[in-house]
């Protein structure tokens, strides 16, 4: 999920106008829309700062790695998965 998806989907929510009537007709919230629109963006930009230069390929040791800790739990999903499909 990049940072960008994020940001818009966070600003999509924010700009809901059916929430946003409900809630400030029931006096629930008082926004400042312009204060919100400034702290949305400057998560926005910590975001992509945050994820600038990270890879999203996963190498061949971290997957070895997660596969020997969680054998167990994998064995166990395995197990149940085709338990299930011989029942069904």
């Amino acid at each position: 999920m990049s940072a960008e998806y994020v940001a818009r989907e966070i600003l999509c929510a924010a700009s809901e106008r059916k929430t946003d009537l409900f809630c400030n007709y029931r006096g629930y919230i008082k926004l400042n829309r312009s204060k919100f629109e400034s702290d949305l963006e400057k998560l926005s930009r910590g975001i992509k700062r945050e994820l600038r230069g990270k890879s999203s390929v996963i190498n061949d040791e971290d997957v070895s790695n997660f596969l020997y800790s969680n054998a167990w739990i994998l064995g166990g999903f395995a197990a149940g998965w085709l338990i299930g499909y011989g029942i069904a």
